[in-house]
């Protein structure tokens, strides 16, 4: 494992990383908010999601 971690290159490694994480700030930015997928459900699927545990 050290050896693994000796071998990797950390100032290209954190370029790398910072590249990917402008592109994903400028996708956000630029991407209308109604395009974006979002987490919630609908009021309609709520008995998808019923809790069928005793604790509920």
């Amino acid at each position: 494992m050290k050896d693994l971690l000796n071998n990797i290159d950390g100032r290209a490694t954190q370029e790398a990383v910072e590249a990917v994480l402008r592109q994903y700030r400028t996708y956000m930015l630029t991407t209308p908010e109604d395009m974006m997928p979002t987490v919630t459900a609908h009021i309609g699927d709520a008995k998808l999601f019923e809790c069928k545990a005793i604790w509920c």
